[in-house]
């Protein structure tokens, strides 16, 4: 039995535009189409999320993409486990999204479908405050992750 969607917010809200994903959460968990998920901010992936990564009925990371022509752009993925994508044992507390996922196929026998949301962005420096643009791409992430939700719900 699932316990639902689980939302994953990556960054670091000290670095810029690289606490997009921590803001993105933080309104993803207020919406009321986002009752039922279960919303967390971290500053990188680790093992310690593959249990929830299988437990979930979807999971969607919201993380900051390197700077673009266009900050704010939204580049949604599905996260496919491949042979390729086992979990780095020399690095097992920093691993991205495919290595999650299959780290928890691994461990679990199973792990949930995974869409990363990556957001274009225009500054890493230190300081709190994203940029313009990339504040202003918020509503359009949490609608898109409220559509992935929503999407997957159909299927289930």
């Amino acid at each position: 039995m699932t316990t639902g969607p689980l939302v994953v917010g990556i960054g670091n809200p000290l670095r810029g535009d690289d606490g997009v994903g921590w803001a993105a959460a933080d309104v993803v968990a207020a919406d009321p189409r986002m009752r039922r998920a279960r919303v967390v901010t971290v500053p990188g992936l680790t093992p310690e999320l593959a249990l929830e990564v299988h437990d979930a009925s979807v999971v969607v990371v919201v993380d900051a993409g390197a700077p673009g022509p266009t900050p704010g752009a939204i580049t949604v993925d599905e996260v496919r486990t491949t042979s390729e994508a086992h979990w780095p044992l020399r690095q097992s507390h920093a691993l991205d999204a495919a290595a999650l996922r299959s780290l928890a196929v691994d461990v679990y026998g199973r792990a949930a479908p995974m869409v990363t949301g990556t957001v274009a962005s225009s500054r890493f420096d230190h300081g709190e405050g994203l940029s313009s643009e990339v504040a202003a791409a918020i509503p359009a992430v949490v609608d898109e992750v409220a559509r992935i939700v929503e999407r997957s719900d159909r299927r289930a």
